[in-house]
């Protein structure tokens, strides 16, 4: 995936920040493409995460400078 910009980890997974963010601006990756196989529990977690930091980064154009948790949740 090199080519498209995305670094990857030995095993093909993305490599992401804390935020999710990929190697590519603006690009935010999660479940399997980034843990691998893993249970549903996990990958619907970190969907949730990645929609908040892609929220956040929509809303105010910058990545989390804090680990998500520590974060209100999304108020709508």
């Amino acid at each position: 995936m090199l080519e498209a910009g995305l670094e990857t980890n030995r095993n093909s997974t993305l490599k992401v920040g804390p935020s999710l963010s990929t190697t590519r601006p603006a690009v935010f990756a999660a479940g399997d493409a980034v843990s691998g196989p893993a249970s549903v529990i996990e990958a619907v977690a970190q969907g949730n995460r990645v929609a908040k930091e892609v929220d956040l980064y929509l809303s105010t154009g910058t990545r989390a400078k804090v680990d998500i948790r520590s974060r209100p949740a999304c108020r709508r």
